[in-house]
């Protein structure tokens, strides 16, 4: 194979997704932040043919893992392609929160706030947690305001938002 083999660390993305009707190969997003800052992260597509990978990344593995993954870096060969990395290898590294297993928003937020705030990412939405202020401001990543809320009512927030707002894909 002549591209590039890479390793990168990073946390899955909101859901795997069969790429088959049998699901013998998956496709899914991992988040890559080689730093703290926003600027530098990266939502690489993944693409794993490996029948055992497929099965463990539709099965066993849960949005916000954090994953160590080897492959080859395919390049885009023409205008309209994508670049997507083929996994050959996946090691889980520390697994995220289940979230069937949360019992309520105060499980989600964060424990304690940094003194110069927090910018956090959930699925489609950021928010800023304000340590002035103990507040929480949420906005969709399309710019939509959402609201202000406690850190422990973010899904309550964000949930009211998904239902009461018309999807971007639909706008």
């Amino acid at each position: 194979m002549d591209e590039p083999v890479i390793v990168l660390d990073g946390y899955l993305d909101d859901q795997t997704l069969p790429d088959d009707l049998h699901g013998t190969t998956a496709a899914f997003q991992l988040v890559v932040s080689p730093t703290d800052k926003r600027i530098d992260e990266l939502v690489m597509p993944c693409q794993t043919a490996d029948p055992a990978l497929a099965h463990a990344a539709l099965h066993e593995l849960g949005a916000s893992d954090l994953l160590r993954v080897t492959g080859h870096l395919r390049l885009p060969r023409a205008p309209g392609d994508g670049m997507r990395l083929h996994v050959t290898a996946i090691a889980v590294l520390e697994s995220g929160c289940e979230l069937a297993s949360v019992a309520t928003d105060d499980d989600l937020a964060p424990e304690a706030l940094s003194e110069v705030g927090v910018i956090e990412r959930y699925g489609a939405y950021q928010v800023w947690h304000d340590p002035d202020t103990g507040r929480s401001s949420v906005w969709h990543t399309t710019g939509c305001w959402v609201g202000d809320t406690d850190p422990a009512g973010l899904g309550t927030a964000i949930t009211a938002h998904e239902t009461t707002s018309p999807r971007p894909d639909h706008e």
